[in-house]
């Protein structure tokens, strides 16, 4: 993972759809497989902090993200 340093204050804004389809993380981004979202599943072990958000992150989550 690269690192950034970005003034204070700045906002960020990550597409979910571009980062969930980066084949760096996800082998075959564009193929439907649902099970490679199970908690259990090992090419979930090694993925970096999210490169899988689907509710978002930080102070502003979605209020949804309790209902996985």
């Amino acid at each position: 993972m690269e690192n950034y340093e970005l003034p204070a204050e700045t906002n960020v804004v990550m597409s979910q759809f571009i980062t969930h389809r980066d084949a760096k993380y996800f082998p075959e981004p564009e193929r439907f497989d649902p099970d490679r979202w199970r908690p259990n599943d090992p090419r979930n072990l090694s993925l970096p902090r999210f490169a899988y958000f689907p509710f978002g992150g930080g102070p502003r989550v979605c209020i949804g993200a309790g209902f996985r």
